[in-house]
């Protein structure tokens, strides 16, 4: 299991036998061409990275320019906040109205005949209110906006479960999950190096030349394949569905 990126690409180094074999390209440019921008996002569309706020819906409302004269109209489209400069919001999990309790929590406060005919005036008036009204949904419209549809709120807060492409410093990763961004990762980084050296014999070393010894890596592709294909079949069982009923 890698610690962080620089023991990522140490582990796919020596795992590929290339340690201390000067390649074409710097750690850099492989870390940027293979795991930012193949691994990273794919991985996150398996194993999102999954943060939480609360935000008031006036504040995310975008006007409507074909109402914006027509007061009774309000858009139901909002814009996600710009929260992480280098990753991006791929879904939605939930969208729940945040009821804050003001210190409501003992209940001593409440403990009298009276709240309890309100309560169960109240929940039957739920059950028949969601019987007679359409469920409330909402709908994630790439890249940053997502739409509340039948919205029926108490107030304008709501709380957000988002997910996002996982950071590049790869803390985000869970520790449960880190072994198999590793499999993908080796996948790719030799899918990329067959592609970039296969045309090599030798490589030159400080101890001379070497023989490139990569014709194992030749069905990384396919293999990538495979894996992706594996994951298709178990990962969605722990995912959310991208449209919530609340």
């Amino acid at each position: 299991m890698f610690r962080d990126k620089y023991h990522l690409l140490k582990r796919l180094k020596m795992s590929l036998g290339i340690y201390s074999i000067k390649l074409p390209v710097d750690d850099n440019e492989l870390f940027q061409d293979v795991i930012v921008d193949t691994t990273i996002p794919v991985f996150s569309t398996y194993v999102p990275y999954q943060y939480e706020i609360v935000a008031d819906l006036n504040e995310l409302r975008i006007v409507d320019r074909y109402s914006a004269d027509d007061s009774s109209l309000i858009s139901n489209v909002y814009e996600i906040p710009n929260l992480f400069k280098n990753q991006r919001c791929i879904g939605i999990n939930t969208i729940k109205p945040y009821i804050e309790y003001n210190g409501m929590m003992m209940t001593s406060s409440y403990e009298t005949l009276d709240s309890y005919e309100v309560l169960a005036t109240g929940q039957a008036l739920a059950d028949l209110s969601s019987a007679m009204i359409p469920p409330q949904t909402f709908k994630f419209i790439p890249p940053n906006k997502f739409q509340i549809f039948n919205q029926v709120l108490y107030n304008n807060k709501v709380y957000l479960e988002l997910n996002y492409t996982h950071s590049p410093e790869l803390f985000t990763i869970p520790e449960t999950a880190r072994e198999s961004f590793y499999k993908l990762a080796l996948l790719d980084t030799k899918a990329y190096l067959w592609n970039a050296l296969r045309y090599y014999t030798t490589i030159q070393t400080a101890f001379g030349q070497m023989d490139l010894k990569i014709d194992g890596w030749e069905n990384a592709e396919s293999d990538r394949k495979d894996l992706l294909q594996e994951w298709d079949e178990n990962y969605h069982l722990d995912s959310c569905p991208a449209i919530f009923f609340i």
